[in-house]
């Protein structure tokens, strides 16, 4: 079995948007030796124009850091739109912790 034909299978088990870790430790599986996820990134784009699959993984939530409009970390362009809101309305801490509230009425994200 070729490392090609390693990569080819794991895609097929896993999927196209899993993440170049996971396809390279289950091509290393099929291969019997290690398979370097660059290997891995040339080969799964080759199987994605075969199977012609157009695939955006930065919309797949189960992947961290891809879906980055559910996850709990921001951006810098966001963090940036938020200072230009906070330096516009002019919120003092005060107003914010009030609105957070404490205890049991604490407001969780």
């Amino acid at each position: 079995m070729t490392q090609r034909e390693a990569i080819f299978k794991a895609c097929e088990e896993l999927n196209v948007r899993s993440s170049l870790p996971e396809v390279s430790a289950a091509a290393s599986r099929h291969y019997g030796s290690f398979v370097h996820p660059n290997t891995c990134c040339k080969f799964r784009q080759e199987y994605r124009k075969k199977k012609k699959l157009k695939v955006d993984c930065r919309t797949y939530s189960g992947q961290p850091r891809r879906n980055m409009l559910n996850d709990k970390e921001c951006t810098l362009p966001q963090l940036e739109r938020l200072n230009l809101f906070f330096r516009r309305t002019k919120v003092a801490p005060a107003q914010l912790y009030a609105v957070i509230g404490e205890g049991k009425d604490k407001f969780a994200p």
